[in-house]
């Protein structure tokens, strides 16, 4: 069995429900959480690094390096290398989610809609290079001075 150590993510967040969004900021930049942060186990804590809002700006088709994790749907497969030549591929992963609010109006129930395999490089800052295609939704990201690319997951729609 393989274990990680030192994970990070990068999460960037695009969403259609500002009362949920300002809470949520709020949240993040006082790190008051109603639950202890934790990556889907109890036994996997998390810690929370706010890094404040970031300008998003459309990425056209075409090649471009990326430096998130990539939907094999959104690519062209026979322009896809890694700058080190090695990439991982994880499979099943849930991509789109359906959410609707309780009768309370104040909690948003997912609802698997669709998986998808999903590609991203393996060394830490060594971005993929590859044909972005029509099903994609690539922006390029200003946060704190720092340029990247990434595609978009669509999580909930």
């Amino acid at each position: 069995m393989d274990y990680l150590e030192d994970v990070g993510y990068r999460i960037y967040l695009l969403n259609h429900y500002p009362d949920f969004y300002s809470e949520l900021r709020e949240r993040l930049e006082s790190k008051k959480y109603k639950f202890p942060p934790y990556l889907g186990h109890a036994n996997l804590h998390a810690i929370i690094e706010y890094h404040g809002e970031a300008d998003f700006k459309n990425i056209n088709p075409g090649i471009h390096k990326v430096h998130s994790v990539i939907p094999i749907s959104a690519i062209n497969k026979e322009h896809l290398k890694s700058f080190d030549g090695t990439f991982n591929v994880v499979h099943n992963i849930p991509m789109v989610m359906e959410s609707r609010k309780s009768k309370e109006g104040n909690y948003l129930f997912p609802n698997l809609k669709r998986i998808e395999n999903v590609i991203f490089s393996e060394k830490i800052n060594c971005p993929l290079i590859f044909e972005l295609n029509e099903h994609a939704e690539g922006y390029k990201v200003k946060l704190n001075e720092k340029r990247k690319n990434i595609i978009i997951l669509p999580i909930y729609h």
